[in-house]
Formats: C-alpha cells, structure tokens, sequence
C-alpha cells in the first residue's frame, strides 16, 4: 500500500495498523542533517526545499492514514459480522425456549455462557 523508495528492513516490518514512526523519523532526520547531500534550509529561505518536503511529508502521512483505515474499517466489519452471528445465536436460543418451563436446560445454560464469553472477547 505505501511504496517508498529505500525502505529499510525495520520500515517494512511496520503493520498495516501502526504509523511507521521509524520511517517518518528517518525522513525528517534526511531532510534536516547537514551532510545527508540534502542542501538545509533556512526557514524562509529555502521555500520550493521546504515546499516539496512538505508536500512529500504529507503524501507519506496520507498513505499511512490511508492504510489505518482500511484496518480500523476490516477490523470494524469483523466485529459487525461477530455480533451479527451471535444475535442470531441468541435468537434461536430465544425460540427453542418453551416459555411454560421456567427453568433452562443445561445445554441452553451452557450455549448462554459460550456466546456471554464471546461477546466479551
């Protein structure tokens, strides 16, 4: 999902639910040390430097926000998906049930709990 060029084996190791710190780190220490063969900027000199720093700083933190979210809206569906299979579940449960009985089999009690584990997961 984010191609960078020169990524390095620590970069590459970063998941698809993290912010690649190391990465941003890197990019910013590159682009502020003296001696990277990377001319430093001074702060309202150097503005098309600055200008395309920020510009590629930003498609960076674009991407990895890009990347995030598609992990929070997969992990989002799975847990729907969950849900939606315990309601139904619960349901059946709920049908099974002779309401003139007012105590439940141990079978029913022990399906209850399995689905009371799983909500609380």
């Amino acid at each position: 999902m984010c191609h960078r060029e020169g990524a390095s084996s620590t970069n590459s190791r970063a998941h698809a639910d993290n912010i690649d710190y190391d990465y941003l780190k890197d990019l910013i220490k590159h682009q502020t040390t003296p001696g990277t063969n990377k001319a430093v900027s001074i702060p309202g000199q150097g503005e098309s430097t600055e200008r395309a720093f920020g510009d590629t700083f930003f498609k960076v933190l674009a991407e990895q926000h890009d990347r995030i979210n598609l992990f929070v809206r997969s992990k989002s569906g799975e847990i729907e998906r969950r849900l939606e299979h315990i309601s139904k579940s619960l349901e059946q449960l709920r049908a099974r049930r002779n309401p003139a009985n007012v105590r439940l089999p141990a079978r029913t009690v022990e399906r209850y709990a399995k689905i009371d584990a799983d909500v609380t997961r």
